[in-house]
């Protein structure tokens, strides 16, 4: 951790409780200045010397500055150096991220993902209308607040149409969200690698797995192929006309999907899942997810899309029971007739068969 184990305090600020959450590059507190609750995420202090990751960090904070007026981005309150660690100090919101809703609730219906969905583009119209492309949307980095409001967080990896901090053939962001051109470390990514992301973690939302089935543990030209070249799986009764939105914006070629954030929030506003009731329909979600949290259910890695085929089940069985029945049967031989002769049934047994 960045901070100090005895130490309770960042700056001005209290810790409190247990972190919020932890991961490769800063850990997050829940924190308290004049009783009025932040939260601090707090760069990992091995990090301190690579110059890049610093840099990003900053940038994190600068663009939640440029991006204050939109609250559908979580709001940036200061930048402070404590016990020689750079620590965000930002808005605390009570909610739950995509991730834990895919967890707990999915596949949401059309109009549930939909209105997700809706309210995720709607923001990113904005992000890049101010020359930001957010290149790592997950679940992860997604919150939905109890009052039903989406918020897009970390801008570490957001690219700045005009700045080059990221050099030709780098790719950064999360692999199973990335598109096919951000993979291969395109230097010319925009706005339509975000809707790639944005329509597979709307499929994610539909059907707890990933569009093109990819496993959890995959090889990196492994996903290059697979985004490329295999098909988007049909979502069984789903509209045909979400099916075929869903579609267009994993095409592989980026000159094929739509080319704003704008004309996606259009089109989509035209297919079946659209309702204008979308905030009182996402505080539904996590009102349920609340009403049943003493309820066992059965939590899945939305990561993982490997999913057990019943009909495999069957084959592996079969394939195990004839195999103590080869077994039982070859040990009866021996028994009755002896291992001289025995071996001499085998061998005729194979050659006429093998």
């Amino acid at each position: 951790m960045a901070a100090k184990a005895d130490s309770k305090c960042i700056g001005d600020y209290t810790i409190t409780g247990k972190p919020l959450g932890s991961g490769g590059m800063a850990t997050v507190y829940l924190v308290e200045k004049n009783k009025k609750k932040f939260a601090a995420k707090v760069l990992h202090r091995h990090l301190m010397r690579e110059r890049k990751t610093v840099e990003r960090f900053k940038q994190e904070f600068d663009i939640g500055v440029k991006m204050k007026a939109n609250k559908a981005f979580v709001e940036m309150i200061e930048l402070i150096k404590h016990d020689g660690a750079w620590t965000i100090i930002m808005e605390y919101l009570p909610g739950m991220t995509l991730h834990n809703v895919i967890n707990k609730m999915a596949p949401l219906s059309n109009k549930e993902a939909t209105a997700i969905t809706y309210e995720l583009a709607a923001a990113l119209e904005n992000f890049h209308l101010n020359n930001f492309v957010h290149r790592d949307l997950k679940p992860d980095n997604i919150l939905i607040t109890t009052a039903g409001h989406v918020k897009i967080m970390d801008y570490g990896v957001t690219r700045d149409l005009g700045t080059n901090l990221t050099k030709t053939g780098t790719a950064v962001g999360t692999p199973l969200y990335m598109a096919p051109e951000q993979i291969c470390g395109s230097k010319s990514t925009d706005c339509r690698c975000d809707i790639y992301s944005l329509s597979l973690i709307m499929y994610r939302m539909l059907t707890r797995k990933d569009a093109h089935r990819m496993k959890r543990n995959f090889e990196f030209i492994e996903l290059v192929e697979t985004r490329m070249k295999k098909p988007v799986k049909e979502i069984p009764d789903l509209e045909q006309d979400t099916m075929a939105f869903i579609e267009k914006c994993l095409y592989p070629n980026p000159e094929e999907r739509f080319p704003t954030t704008k004309e996606f929030c259009s089109v989509l506003a035209q297919t079946s899942g659209f309702t204008k009731k979308r905030i009182t329909l996402i505080k539904k979600i996590l009102k349920t997810i609340e009403t049943n949290a003493n309820k066992k259910v059965k939590g899945i890695n939305i990561d993982k899309t490997i999913v057990d085929n019943p009909q495999d089940k069957k084959l592996k069985k079969l394939v195990i029971l004839s195999g103590l029945a080869a077994g039982v049967s070859i040990g009866l031989t021996f028994y009755f007739f002896g291992a001289e002769k025995s071996l001499s049934v085998l061998k005729r047994f194979f050659a006429q068969f093998f």
